[in-house]
């Protein structure tokens, strides 16, 4: 199959659709990340 395009039933079937926009939105979640930007001193472990 078309991996982008949507597939399944939305009446009687009960899974509904799958694939496409529909299954991304189902599947994923929104996550926050946060990260510095510049010049930082970290120290390096082990040294």
């Amino acid at each position: 199959r078309h991996l982008p395009t949507p597939f399944g039933g939305v009446k009687a079937s009960g899974i509904g659709r799958d694939g496409g926009d529909w299954s991304f939105e189902f599947y994923m979640e929104q996550k926050h990340i946060g990260f510095a930007l510049g010049q930082h001193k970290i120290p390096r472990l082990g040294a």
